[in-house]
């Protein structure tokens, strides 16, 4: 698909948004036999997927009867009342569309959130940047086991490996440095911006795995365990990765292991406010409120998005009070858990560094 085609797509009216999100729900649900699962999140954007593909599945006589698989990724770090509301929501289906729900909790049996910063590393900034400063932490204490480089990987420690051990950069971690790649392109994209090299030898380790852990990996196996393909609410207007996984695709991708349909691709995140207002949709009100009138700047009273309550990813960017700091409000004893060091997760440490406020007013929060 060309970038075109997905401007012409995304220039639909509503209603034939929809008409043609439920069609490649049918396509897919048909050609794979109904062999499928809806990936819910309890989001507003995988609320309004679950119901269009329940509309759907409720119309297939040869379907109907059998449960349709929605899965759920129990991280653990979700908001309390999201966990609620996707346990509520299924129930509203099968009672408004006529059919049963098999809701499967995907759970990593090994390791939960609480143990990523620990274990793994803190997601911070970005995925991409994450993914890089981890790629980067690596290549410096593989050069300082190899040259005899002792203690820790400090500021100064840094900074003598990237002049004097230069010529050993792999491509990759050139590319990171440079924005150059290894045919003499520029790359910006893959660049770590300066001001964040202070990852690269910051006292606690950064990494992007844990979506990959605690989320999509346990429901791939669930899917896999049941020979499932997923329907999943992701959207071109996302951000650039998804834009480029769209355009590679389209909504319906029928490709071996990588078989997924992602229906409503091509949608603005106002035409999921707009679904919500049409159709009267329930969703998570608790934690996102009331839907803000057209032409607001934000779309509900409260969060804008939901996903993993404690993911760093994106904080610096937000106004206050960001995420953190309204965790106080909203779950007071994790957020105290989250900020503090001794028999917590060591936020506030973490957020000092990244120069990102969490302390709360009125709070003690030391």
């Amino acid at each position: 698909m060309e970038k075109d085609d997905l401007k012409y797509l995304q220039a639909f009216k509503f209603p034939n948004k929809v008409m043609r999100s439920q069609t490649k729900i049918l396509e897919y649900i048909l050609k794979l036999k109904g062999k499928v699962y809806v990936a819910f999140s309890g989001g507003v954007d995988s609320t309004v997927l679950l119901d269009m593909v329940c509309r759907v599945w409720a119309s297939l006589e040869e379907y109907r009867e059998q449960p349709l698989t929605v899965i759920f990724a129990d991280t653990g770090n979700e908001f309390m009342a999201i966990r609620r509301f996707v346990v509520e929501f299924c129930a509203i289906c099968e009672k408004r569309h006529g059919i049963k729900i098999d809701l499967i909790k995907a759970r990593n049996k090994e390791i939960n959130f609480y143990k990523i910063p620990s274990t793994v590393g803190y997601p911070v900034v970005s995925k991409k940047v994450s993914r890089m400063v981890r790629d980067i932490r690596t290549w410096c204490r593989e050069i300082m086991a190899a040259h005899h480089i002792e203690g820790a990987l400090t500021r100064e420690v840094f900074e003598r490996i990237i002049v004097e051990y230069e010529p050993e950069m792999t491509h990759t971690i050139r590319l990171y440095f440079t924005g150059i790649t290894s045919k003499g392109k520029t790359c910006k994209s893959r660049k770590l911006p300066r001001k964040w090299y202070k990852l690269c030898y910051a006292p606690f380790e950064v990494s992007e795995k844990c979506c990959d852990l605690i989320k999509k990996d346990p429901c791939k196996a669930e899917a896999k365990k049941r020979k499932l393909y997923g329907l999943v609410a992701t959207m071109a207007s996302d951000s650039k990765q998804r834009e480029s996984a769209y355009l590679a695709t389209g909504c319906n991708s029928f490709n071996g292991s990588r078989t997924k349909s992602q229906p409503m691709g091509f949608w603005f995140t106002d035409d999921v406010t707009e679904y919500l207002r049409t159709y009267s949709l329930e969703y998570c009100k608790e934690v996102y409120g009331d839907i803000c009138p057209p032409g607001s700047s934000n779309r509900f009273t409260k969060e804008q998005h939901t996903g993993c309550k404690l993911c760093l990813f994106g904080c610096h960017l937000e106004a206050t009070p960001n995420r953190i700091q309204r965790l106080a409000e909203t779950e007071p004893k994790m957020y105290d858990f989250a900020i503090r060091k001794e028999d917590g997760l060591n936020y506030g440490e973490v957020m000092d560094y990244l120069g990102v406020p969490y302390k709360t007013e009125g709070g003690s929060n030391e």
